[in-house]
Protein backbone atom coordinates (compact mmCIF):
# COMPACT_ATOMS: atom_id res chain seq x y z
CA UNK A 1 0.00 0.00 0.00
CA UNK A 2 1.31 3.44 -0.78
CA UNK A 3 2.32 5.63 1.71
CA UNK A 4 0.19 9.09 2.16
CA UNK A 5 2.27 12.31 1.34
CA UNK A 6 1.01 13.61 4.53
CA UNK A 7 -0.85 12.60 7.57
CA UNK A 8 -3.33 15.24 9.06
CA UNK A 9 -3.30 15.88 13.06
CA UNK A 10 -5.95 13.58 13.23
CA UNK A 11 -4.78 10.62 11.63
CA UNK A 12 -1.38 11.16 13.33
CA UNK A 13 -3.55 11.10 16.60
CA UNK A 14 -4.95 7.89 15.95
CA UNK A 15 -1.62 6.36 14.52
CA UNK A 16 -0.17 7.34 17.94
CA UNK A 17 -3.08 5.01 19.66
CA UNK A 18 -2.35 2.56 17.81
CA UNK A 19 1.78 2.45 19.11
CA UNK A 20 0.22 2.70 22.47
CA UNK A 21 -1.86 0.05 22.15
CA UNK A 22 0.83 -2.00 20.24
CA UNK A 23 3.22 -0.91 23.56
CA UNK A 24 0.47 -2.78 25.71
CA UNK A 25 -0.27 -5.90 23.07
CA UNK A 26 3.43 -6.50 23.38
CA UNK A 27 3.83 -5.97 26.84
CA UNK A 28 1.43 -8.70 27.43
CA UNK A 29 2.90 -10.62 24.92
CA UNK A 30 -0.28 -10.72 22.58
CA UNK A 31 -0.36 -11.08 18.57
CA UNK A 32 0.05 -7.11 17.21
CA UNK A 33 -2.77 -7.95 14.30
CA UNK A 34 -5.71 -5.92 15.09
CA UNK A 35 -2.89 -3.16 15.91
CA UNK A 36 -1.22 -3.47 12.18
CA UNK A 37 -4.60 -3.60 10.65
CA UNK A 38 -5.64 -0.54 11.96
CA UNK A 39 -2.44 1.42 11.14
CA UNK A 40 -3.25 0.05 7.67
CA UNK A 41 -6.80 1.70 7.56
CA UNK A 42 -5.18 4.70 8.54
CA UNK A 43 -2.93 4.68 5.91
CA UNK A 44 -5.77 3.76 3.73
CA UNK A 45 -8.29 6.26 4.80
CA UNK A 46 -5.07 8.62 4.59
CA UNK A 47 -4.73 7.71 1.00
CA UNK A 48 -7.81 7.90 0.13
CA UNK A 49 -8.56 11.42 1.28
CA UNK A 50 -4.98 12.59 -0.67
CA UNK A 51 -6.92 11.11 -3.73
CA UNK A 52 -9.75 12.81 -3.23
CA UNK A 53 -8.00 16.09 -2.24
CA UNK A 54 -6.33 15.87 -5.55
CA UNK A 55 -9.24 15.19 -7.51
CA UNK A 56 -10.99 18.08 -6.26
CA UNK A 57 -7.55 20.12 -6.64
CA UNK A 58 -7.18 18.64 -10.53
CA UNK A 59 -11.39 19.85 -11.17
CA UNK A 60 -10.98 22.87 -10.19
CA UNK A 61 -7.29 23.73 -12.05
CA UNK A 62 -9.44 22.37 -15.67
CA UNK A 63 -12.26 24.88 -14.34
CA UNK A 64 -10.39 27.61 -14.29
CA UNK A 65 -8.37 26.74 -17.71
CA UNK A 66 -12.09 26.40 -18.93
CA UNK A 67 -12.95 30.02 -18.00
CA UNK A 68 -9.52 31.42 -19.17
CA UNK A 69 -10.67 29.91 -22.65
CA UNK A 70 -14.28 31.36 -22.24
CA UNK A 71 -13.21 34.57 -21.27
CA UNK A 72 -10.51 34.61 -24.29
CA UNK A 73 -13.25 33.05 -26.49
CA UNK A 74 -15.99 36.28 -25.41
CA UNK A 75 -12.93 39.28 -25.66
CA UNK A 76 -12.59 37.59 -29.71
CA UNK A 77 -16.14 37.69 -30.37
CA UNK A 78 -16.31 41.95 -29.64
Amino acid sequence: MPEPRQYTAGETARMAAQVARAVVLQARGKSLGPVDRGMTRIQAEACAREAIEDAAREDAEVQRIADRAARAAARRMR
